[in-house]
């Protein structure tokens, strides 16, 4: 899956094309899961696209009858984690002001270890939230 962002390949900044199909259904999951917020690793055209679900999800919370007790904190806004200072402000950047920033645009390092035997990737630096949607995206 691809959200669009660029990649490194053989040491070349390559532009990746997006995925229309994958960012669509990226939009129906949080619509259709009423998410309030999302942990993202790896920004780009995924995190337009999980804004505009979440402004969606605002609306309908806001005209709805629901009563609630306690609405989380960083309802209704995405927090997007990626290991490129440089990709993260480009991402930033292209957000409309129509639609509201990511909570955080964090960068981390990343490093590679093992965790229960399984090679995998580690954050340094996460958001301090309680998601109640996690998108991985990246480039393959």
């Amino acid at each position: 899956m691809s959200s669009g962002r660029s990649d490194q390949t053989n040491g070349y900044n390559v532009a990746m094309e997006p995925d229309i199909d994958d960012l669509v259904r990226l939009h129906q999951l949080v619509r259709h899961r009423r998410a309030f917020t999302v942990l993202e690793f790896g920004i780009g055209n995924s995190t337009l696209v999980i804004a505009d679900a979440l402004a969606k999800n605002a609306d309908d919370f806001a005209a709805s009858d629901a009563e609630v007790e306690l609405l989380p904190a960083d309802a209704f806004r995405v927090f997007s984690v990626d290991a490129s200072e440089a990709w993260l402000a480009t991402a930033v950047a292209r957000i409309p002001n129509g639609l509201q920033a990511p909570g955080v645009a964090a960068h981390s390092e990343v490093h590679t270890g093992t965790f229960n035997g399984q090679l995998c990737h580690f954050y340094d630096r996460v958001p301090n939230v309680v998601p109640d949607f996690i998108y991985l995206d990246g480039p393959d």
